[in-house]
């Protein structure tokens, strides 16, 4: 496998020249998957030209894929794109906990730039209706529930726990 210096990557949002390319940053920097979901991570690139796109994994700072070519061994990683389009991908199949981190994606400027995601992959969730019945997992509170992004159908859905016409302290992840 090889690996990448995530160390000399600046993060830029808008461009130095009108011409050079930059990341669009409304797009989240923030993704939660849930374990065995295939999870996409979405960079949108302007004014890309002829540079190449990259993603990267920080935990080991190992080079996953070159444009849309999968350079790691790991067959659950793929990168994709639409042809002259914006956006760049990287799926993940079958995520498990242990994917959870920083994925960068790189523009290969002289030298790099790079915008972070960072992943989070979290097991099957329980509802629970007091504090003292929370779980050790990841627990989100009702006031952040609507911020999960309900046009995902991999990320979790709610719907169930809602027809359930109970109120619950917490949602848990195991």
């Amino acid at each position: 496998s090889r690996h990448y210096r995530a160390d000399v990557f600046q993060e830029h949002a808008t461009p130095w020249k009108e011409s050079e390319p930059y990341f669009d940053t409304s797009v989240s920097a923030n993704v939660t998957g849930l374990v065995g979901k295939t999870v996409e991570l979405l960079c949108k690139v302007k004014n890309l030209g002829n540079r190449t796109v990259s993603w990267v994994r920080h935990r080991d700072i190992h080079l996953l894929t070159v444009g849309r070519y999968t350079y790691t061994s790991d067959q659950r990683f793929e990168a994709t794109h639409k042809f002259h389009g914006e956006e760049w991908k990287l799926c993940i199949r079958y995520p498990q906990e242990k994917d959870s981190g920083v994925y960068e994606c790189q523009i290969s400027t002289t030298p790099p730039i790079g915008h972070r995601i960072h992943l989070t992959v979290v097991g099957r969730f329980r509802a629970h209706k007091t504090a003292q019945n929370r779980g050790s997992g990841t627990c989100i509170s009702p006031e952040h529930w609507l911020n999960i992004d309900t046009r995902k159908k991999d990320i979790v859905n709610l719907f169930e726990i809602f027809q359930q016409r109970e109120t619950f302290d917490s949602i848990c992840f195991e």
